[in-house]
């Protein structure tokens, strides 16, 4: 026969609350953010340009340029006018340099 175990109180733990791990700001958090995914960009728009350097390579129109542009001027609008619709007049302007890589 097993004698049964007296059945033990736990007593619940406090949680504290986690202390913020990361303090950065959001200005610096857009500043490094901006930075890194507008060098993308700029470096994808080079990796295009690189084309036209050995047009050998290649065969494309003059139609086909003004359709690549065409769309990557609207998107560079679009987005332009995203960032102006949402921007915060109580944003104190600093000034903001794109790091070039």
């Amino acid at each position: 026969m097993s004698e049964k175990q007296p059945i033990k109180k736990v007593e619940p733990k406090l949680v504290k609350k986690a202390e913020p791990k990361n303090t950065i700001s959001k200005r610096d958090k857009f500043t490094k953010n901006a930075n890194f995914r507008a060098n993308k960009v700029i470096e994808r728009l080079s990796l295009l340009g690189q084309m036209a350097q050995n047009p050998q390579n290649y065969d494309y129109s003059e139609k086909d340029i003004e359709t690549i542009f065409d769309r990557i001027d609207e998107m560079s609008l679009r987005m332009r006018e995203k960032f102006l619709s949402t921007v915060k007049s109580s944003t104190v302007a600093e000034d903001f340099k794109v790091n070039l890589e």
